[in-house]
């Protein structure tokens, strides 16, 4: 497929796709580094992250690549999973995950910030031609699957035509907090509202009445993996009567942050950062860092039963105070998808996240849809 653009000077950027087998991940490697080096990836998004699930997801998946170039400079690349499904035994379809498989105990890894690897510059162009390529050449596929793309939908880069139609599945705040004109721990504090203050403030000093309150980042990962270990009970408390249980019940999940703390990246690390309280630990934070920017994926805290103490609130200011003050890059504080009170408490900032499913517009998709929206309506009248 060739596409031309006036702001490309006439170069021609050619889509392919191909399947891809454990003989050529050490050259897709080498060319997503590549890449990563003309782009700016967020953290979901570079070699640390991709190919951790890479080589967990090529044991038992079908997996293709997609790659764009200009002459033989690759300036686009991405991985999807192909799965093949029936639903109510009737609707056959196609799907292709963008970095997913398609398998929930595979994907409670939770990727987030997701879409293609593309070169920063004629970024849009780029994009508009893999989708006139998949939308063109792979219309065999019923749906397209990005998850969980990271802006509205409305900002979601798509050819205009008429056999696929674009739906949202459902969409998703997320918060952070700018750092760019943060130059202190104190100015940050003073922008917090005062009842926040207060209640850090508080926490702070019952947790620290004999200055027995340590804390600590750590990026070894021999010594991460023993906190997460530690730790893990507590998270998995917490979230056991909900919909989706802890990860750490699901070997699937430990298996990839195993791979993901071990896989080298001259950039992207994997970091603890922990709170102990008369050399007791009492809690950790499970982030990522990359360019400019920390992510918090997860947390897990020791039940306390004073309700005046705040350990996620402690722990969080006392990161953001070591973010000010030793990483003087971080431009920004990701607490990435999700709607919590504490994350409005701490950023500055809210973003929106989106699941799109790029859909072939045939009957049984619409009348799929329509039965869907019905649900719906009828869920909101009788709950």
């Amino acid at each position: 497929m060739n596409l031309k653009h006036k702001k490309t000077d006439k170069d021609i950027i050619r889509v392919s796709t191909k399947i891809i087998t454990f003989q050529n991940i050490a050259q897709l490697k080498s060319q997503w580094l590549e890449l990563e080096n003309d782009s700016t990836p967020l953290f979901f998004l570079t070699w640390k992250w991709v190919g951790a699930w890479l080589s967990q997801a090529i044991q038992t998946e079908k997996l293709i690549l997609l790659e764009a170039k200009v002459h033989q400079n690759i300036v686009g690349l991405g991985i999807f999973t192909e799965q093949k499904i029936k639903r109510y035994g009737l609707l056959k379809r196609t799907q292709w995950f963008l970095h997913r498989t398609g398998k929930d105990e595979n994907d409670q890894i939770w990727i987030e910030n997701n879409n293609f690897l593309i070169k920063e510059k004629s970024k849009e162009i780029i994009s508009q031609a893999i989708w006139h390529e998949l939308l063109h050449n792979h219309n065999y596929v019923d749906e397209f699957i990005i998850a969980i793309y990271p802006e509205k939908l409305s900002s979601f880069i798509f050819p205009t035509q008429k056999k696929y139609s674009i739906n949202e599945l459902y969409s998703d705040s997320g918060y952070y907090l700018s750092l760019n004109k943060t130059t202190t721990f104190d100015s940050y504090l003073v922008s917090l509202s005062k009842n926040t203050q207060k209640q850090i403030k508080r926490s702070n000093r019952l947790l620290n009445q004999n200055n027995n309150l340590k804390f600590s980042v750590s990026k070894n990962e021999q010594d991460n993996w023993r906190l997460l270990e530690k730790c893990k009970g507590w998270h998995i408390e917490k979230w056991h009567k909900t919909e989706t249980p802890s990860g750490f019940l699901n070997p699937k999940f430990t298996d990839f942050h195993k791979k993901l703390m071990i896989n080298e990246h001259t950039s992207a690390q994997t970091i603890i950062a922990s709170l102990t309280v008369n050399d007791e630990l009492h809690g950790c934070l499970y982030c990522f860092l990359d360019d400019n920017c920390a992510y918090f994926y997860l947390s897990a805290f020791k039940s306390i039963t004073d309700n005046r103490i705040k350990l996620g609130l402690t722990l969080h200011t006392l990161f953001i105070k070591w973010l000010i003050e030793n990483n003087l890059l971080i431009e920004k504080y990701d607490f990435l998808a999700g709607e919590a009170r504490y994350k409005k408490s701490l950023t500055n900032n809210r973003n929106e996240h989106s699941y799109i499913i790029v859909q072939k517009n045939t009957l049984k998709f619409k009348v799929e849809n329509k039965l869907k929206q019905l649900k719906c309506k009828l869920r909101q009248i009788f709950n």
